[in-house]
């Protein structure tokens, strides 16, 4: 399908705009009970350390691949269909930067009660946004998007060196963008880590009162 001219992607539907709510809706409730009333291993012992060390690696790594596909993408999802760097190794590098940034808290926090949840949010996530935004770009670019889809992994990535032009025209505002949400990751949760504790003993206080 050719690009028109100042023409845009379809709308998103009501279910998208509203994911921020419907995943919060499922993810507040379980942070507040894994922060608060969740037993943390011991502090020291080789589980929270190796819990601790990969789930930082996963939320670093999670951060720093929703900013290489923004140097790709950003500014761009109208204009072109977006094939190179992450985007020839998984179609949805961004979701995917999201995912490994979340499991990582997860470890981080040691909590088993936000796996749970997570299993619960991701596939809702996944079906309302993912699929939502394929439609789009399938509507968009039509036979392109078609044979883009049926050569590139969905979530999980191909595991090749990827293609990527010689030099790469940045968007500046999309990039900054992201850099705030990057720095907004890698400012709250170390806050939120070293708050845990306190906020785990208020939480065991409360119900010994109870």
């Amino acid at each position: 399908m050719a690009f028109e001219p100042g023409r845009r992607l379809a709308r998103r539907s009501i279910w998208v705009r509203s994911r921020t709510l419907l995943a919060g809706a499922v993810l507040a409730p379980a942070v507040l009970l894994a922060v608060i009333f969740e037993s943390a291993p011991v502090p020291g012992s080789w589980l929270q350390v190796a819990s601790a060390q990969l789930g930082w690696a996963l939320i670093v790594g999670g951060v720093m691949l929703r900013l290489w596909a923004t140097l790709y993408i950003g500014g761009r999802k109208s204009k072109r269909l977006v094939t190179e760097g992450p985007y020839s190794l998984v179609r949805n590098p961004l979701y995917l930067g999201t995912l490994l940034a979340v499991c990582g808290a997860c470890l981080a926090w040691q909590s088993l009660v936000m796996f749970a949840a997570l299993l619960v949010a991701l596939p809702l996530y996944t079906r309302l946004t993912i699929r939502d935004e394929e439609r789009r770009l399938r509507h968009h670019w039509g036979a392109q998007y078609d044979h883009y889809a049926a050569s590139v992994p969905r979530l999980w990535p191909r595991w090749q060196w990827p293609a990527s032009p010689a030099v790469v025209e940045v968007h500046v505002a999309g990039l900054l963008r992201e850099l705030a949400r990057a720095a907004l990751w890698l400012t709250a949760l170390p806050l939120a880590a070293a708050l845990t504790p306190w906020l785990r003993a208020a939480g065991r206080a409360l119900l010994s009162l109870g």
